[in-house]
């Protein structure tokens, strides 16, 4: 042992060694202390970063809360464009995530980040008054989840498939094209969706969109769906057939509360040979916000007249993201499990090496390093984006033409006041379906 341990060309390989090892411990720190990707950075973007995905979603996720429309589809669309391009990445990155972590691969987003991307697209559309391309990305919608769905086994597909708000969005769209048929298509398509969604995430289908169903301006050539939809909603009453000319429609989002944020869950499992074995998965957890519903009131500046509405959930982000991941969370765990075994795999063939070479004592040594570098590295991917609303709420109200002041009553989920929102006055033009977002994250 004495040889060995003095030769030159051992030192050289335990050197050797102990530096390939405090590299990849510096790497894998460095990566996992990125607990998720959205804290702003103050830098230029850069195409090739690992997070860019991130960032350019953020940024496009800032600006549409900000009111640059136009600035943030620049943004969502680089965002789209990246992931689109992430999902033929390079065999040596593969090999790099199974060795150390996610963190050395670039961030491709979540299935549901990809949809929302496109979501916010339409939605920009739709303020910019451009509904041909706002109908362009929700169309995009369906023909993504399918692609998303088609990578994965016949038996592991995510049971977000489709999305009901985009359809009632879609139905909006159409409607104020005055395409009545496609319209009641959409309207029909989105209701049976949120049968789907009642039942995963506890998001029935909103008033606005039953109302639409029952209305019979919505559905020229359908009757008989039409009474299937007054029978199956005797609640809802349809609304007075009103000239264009005598009214507007005036349409709500409320983005309330901020998603759920990244955490880790590990499981360190001792093995017989001393090894500690680790294992790190992410999950979703929700973050508090106490605004659970608004009542808004338009007041006619010419009459003194107060129309008011309560908001309800149309998109419940939150939940979709937590059921997003729970499905892929088979993927995620045989892949962690791989990862470890083939840390644990090579501590121990390099521990078998080192013990043939120079005994035992340098082989614990060197076990214990590499041991201390794969529970290091071994990290969960925390990364998501971070300022997307939890839901997206909905209101609607048909008022006549003329200018209002808009006052939000924000309130728990006991009822009880919370605080109070002014909005700038809007104008209402008959026969316009006219749109307003407003953003709270408490």
């Amino acid at each position: 042992m004495w040889l060995y341990s003095n030769s030159r060309a051992f030192h050289r390989f335990l050197r050797g060694i102990c530096l390939v090892v405090s590299i990849l411990i510096l790497l894998g720190c460095s990566t996992a202390s990125k607990k998720g990707g959205g804290q702003r950075r103050h830098k230029k973007i850069s195409y090739d970063d690992r997070d860019a995905v991130i960032l350019y979603l953020n940024e496009g996720l800032r600006l549409h809360y900000a009111g640059n429309f136009k600035e943030s589809n620049l943004n969502l669309e680089k965002a789209e464009a990246k992931m689109e391009d992430l999902y033929t990445e390079s065999i040596s990155k593969k090999a790099a995530s199974l060795m150390i972590n996610d963190y050395t691969t670039p961030y491709r987003g979540e299935d549901f980040e990809n949809v929302m991307t496109n979501l916010f697209m339409s939605l920009n559309y739709i303020f910019l008054e451009k509904g041909d391309d706002a109908l362009v990305e929700a169309r995009k919608v369906d023909n993504k989840l399918n692609v998303i769905n088609a990578r994965y086994e016949p038996d592991k597909k995510n049971t977000y498939t489709e999305d009901a708000f985009v359809r009632l969005i879609m139905g909006l769209l159409y409607e104020a094209e005055n395409e009545m048929n496609e319209a009641f298509v959409s309207y029909r398509k989105a209701e049976e969706i949120y049968d789907t969604y009642e039942n995963l995430y506890g998001v029935p289908a909103p008033g606005i969109l039953l109302a639409k169903l029952v209305n019979p301006t919505s559905a020229i050539l359908f009757e008989d769906e039409l009474k299937c939809y007054r029978d199956k909603y005797p609640h809802i009453k349809p609304v007075a057939i009103r000239q264009s000319s005598e009214s507007g429609e005036v349409f709500f989002f409320h983005y309330n509360g901020l998603c759920p944020r990244k955490m880790e869950d590990a499981l360190y499992v001792p093995m017989p040979d001393g090894y500690l074995f680790k294992i790190a998965v992410p999950r979703f957890k929700r973050r508090r916000y106490s605004i659970e519903k608004c009542e808004i009131v338009l007041r006619s500046k010419e009459g003194g007249k107060d129309y008011r509405i309560r908001t309800e959930v149309g998109e419940d982000i939150g939940s979709i993201a937590i059921q997003n991941l729970k499905n892929r969370m088979a993927r995620i765990k045989a892949k962690a499990i791989a990862r470890a075994t083939a840390k644990y795999l090579a501590t121990r063939a390099v521990g078998k090496v080192v013990k043939d070479e120079a005994g035992e004592n340098w082989a614990w040594f060197v076990r214990s390093i590499m041991n201390f570098f794969a529970t290091v590295t071994e990290r969960a991917d925390l990364r998501s984006c971070d300022i997307l609303p939890d839901r997206i709420d909905v209101g609607h109200v048909e008022v006549p033409p003329g200018t209002y002041t808009v006052n939000i009553n924000t309130q728990d989920a006991s009822g009880n006041a919370i605080g109070h929102i002014h909005l700038p006055d809007i104008h209402v033009k008959a026969g316009q379906k006219r749109f307003v977002s407003f953003r709270t994250t408490r």
